[in-house]
């Protein structure tokens, strides 16, 4: 769930009752976001979400990390047949996607290279 303060143009996130503070809504030409599905059984769902801490990706992108048990409509909307899966967002269009756990290095370089190529 999303809820935008149209005083201040914030965006704060509620994603699994997880609480995501307001974010600063970027320029349209660079809004970028990395959704990262996951499901609370899932071992390497886990270590992922470690392993994304461990990347400091904020920097270069916003993250947005999915239960598909608790959303199950925006997996099943976005195609998801596995998990972990990352997909990454340019202005609200998917560039790319890649499934399975990802160490901090293929990490990096997903959103990072992927990015520059755009």
């Amino acid at each position: 769930m999303f809820e935008l303060n149209t005083a201040t143009n914030l965006v704060t996130a509620f994603v699994d009752d997880e609480y995501f503070p307001p974010v600063e809504e970027a320029p349209q030409e660079s809004h970028k976001v990395l959704k990262v599905y996951t499901a609370t059984w899932c071992q390497p769902c886990k270590l992922l979400k470690q392993t994304i801490a461990n990347a400091n990706l904020t920097d270069s992108v916003s993250v947005l990390t999915v239960d598909i048990d608790a959303n199950m409509e925006d997996a099943k909307a976005d195609g998801i047949r596995s998990v972990p899966t990352c997909i990454l967002y340019l202005n609200g269009t998917e560039i790319i996607r890649r499934s399975g756990y990802q160490t901090v290095e293929q990490l990096r370089h997903f959103v990072d290279i992927t990015l520059k190529q755009i």
